[in-house]
């Protein structure tokens, strides 16, 4: 039960942290509706983000599976 807990908090996280950095860069005017030459920047963008959740969930449910031990 505590394993699920901490999944449902990151995906909670995850997604108010890619709603925040969408809604910041489309203020910016990075992110564009159309697709237009600003689409390469967005989709490395989105990738980076991708990446980068990716390695912080793997590192959190790595110290909570060696504590665990």
């Amino acid at each position: 039960m505590d394993i699920f807990k901490k999944i449902v908090i990151i995906g909670l996280l995850v997604l108010v942290f890619l709603f925040g950095t969408l809604t910041i860069l489309s203020a910016w005017g990075v992110v564009s509706d159309d697709l237009g030459e600003k689409s390469g920047a967005t989709l490395a963008i989105i990738l980076l983000l991708a990446l980068t959740t990716g390695i912080c969930v793997r590192v959190i449910v790595n110290k909570d599976y060696k504590s665990q031990r």
